[in-house]
């Protein structure tokens, strides 16, 4: 997906933006999701389950060279309890494995 504008939290090192996901995001985070999840290293989710989930969801944007943004990962810290959390739907684009998204944070 892309749009025209990013709007975020950015590192400042490169063009990549982390904000909260929206509902305008699930098909989005489904494209992320869906090739780990063919191949096992995620759980299949149905639709549903990411807009019951989205207030957890960030996503990370990335400003192309023509100055629109496409969204690359996506990543969920789902609160179980006051010192206990899990990480959920950690996914991105197989272009851009290895650098770090996973690691951004606000």
């Amino acid at each position: 997906m892309t749009s025209s504008y990013c709007a975020g939290y950015s590192d400042n090192v490169t063009d990549l933006f982390l904000r909260p996901a929206t509902v305008e995001d699930v098909p989005t985070i489904q494209e992320l999701v869906s090739p780990l999840a063919e191949q096992k290293v995620l759980i299949a989710k149905e639709t549903v389950t990411y807009y019951e989930s989205i207030q957890e969801l960030l996503v990370v944007d990335e400003v192309l060279e023509d100055g629109t943004c496409q969204t690359v990962a996506c990543g969920a810290l789902h609160m179980m309890w006051r010192d206990i959390a899990e990480v959920r739907t950690l996914a991105a684009r197989s272009s851009h494995w290895g650098r770090g998204l996973g690691r951004m944070h606000r």
